[in-house]
């Protein structure tokens, strides 16, 4: 959004989510830095100046489009601009290979994310540890280390994966677990893709995602009594893997670029008026 086009170019501006650190996360982020207080008050005064420029920024684009309904929710808090379209992003939805061997060689629930604050990770090995069982973390990032120091023994960290690797792990899970706010929320999407559930807060774009009962469950307190009872409730529900997939289909790289496509088009065509 940054950029400074002429004033006859279309500027299409595809929103990932208004600079979090500078809006809806700016306390998680201003707690995690790593100077204390002198931090904060360094962080503050960086911040002041860079959130003025982007609101400006944010104004440059003839059309904004926001990959999801709480993206686009957010624009409009923050930067007082409605969004022209939601459209959501592309997400690999081909099956793998049903005949992969788990593994874990056991049940195990999953969870694939950066570690760091914002993704709530926390949450869901204070859960399992409680619960007791296996529990896969796909993922690295800057928490790493803190959170394997308060995993039990029934929690297993993997660090980066291939992509065959990760389908695997979908393959063969019970269920997947998303305890933070997401965007959107493209390891969901896989999840279901594999036949999966879903267990995950509820607010962002899990709430386009899933549908309540339907697509696995969704719980409304970032707590972990809240994860605990969605995940015992999972164990005795039955989830079709065919609807599950179907639901999947929906955020294709097919789709996408077909929504895209005819949307910039008519963008294109409306902005110049052929």
């Amino acid at each position: 959004k940054g950029v400074i086009a002429k004033p006859a170019t279309l500027h299409i501006h595809y929103c990932l989510t208004p600079t979090k650190y500078l809006y809806s996360q700016r306390q998680l982020h201003l707690k995690a830095n790593p100077l204390g207080k002198i931090g904060e008050i360094i962080l503050r005064r960086l911040w002041h100046y860079q959130t003025r420029w982007d609101q400006i920024a944010a104004q440059r684009a003839d059309i904004l489009i926001s990959i999801s309904r709480a993206v686009s929710q957010r624009c409009q808090i923050f930067y007082h601009r409605a969004s022209d379209a939601v459209i959501y992003p592309p997400v690999d939805t081909k099956p793998g290979n049903a005949k992969t061997v788990n593994p874990l060689g056991k049940p195990y629930y999953l969870l694939v994310s950066r570690l760091v604050p914002s993704k709530r990770v926390e949450l869901a090995i204070k859960t399992f540890n409680q619960l007791g069982n296996p529990l896969v973390i796909v993922g690295i990032g800057s928490q790493m280390n803190d959170l394997q120091n308060m995993a039990s023994a029934n929690i297993i960290f993997t660090g980066y994966v291939s992509p065959e690797k990760l389908r695997q792990y979908y393959q063969h899970c019970l269920a997947f677990i998303h305890p933070g706010e997401e965007d959107f929320g493209i390891a969901m999407v896989e999840a279901l893709s594999a036949g999966k559930p879903v267990i995950a807060y509820q607010k962002g774009g899990a709430g386009e995602i899933i549908d309540h009962g339907v697509h696995g469950l969704l719980f409304d307190r970032p707590r972990v009594s809240s994860i605990m009872e969605s995940v015992v409730q999972c164990q005795s529900r039955r989830f079709s893997p065919a609807v599950l997939r179907k639901r999947a289909a929906r955020f294709s790289r097919k789709i996408f670029e077909s929504t895209f496509e005819q949307f910039v088009r008519k963008a294109w065509q409306t902005h110049y008026r052929v």
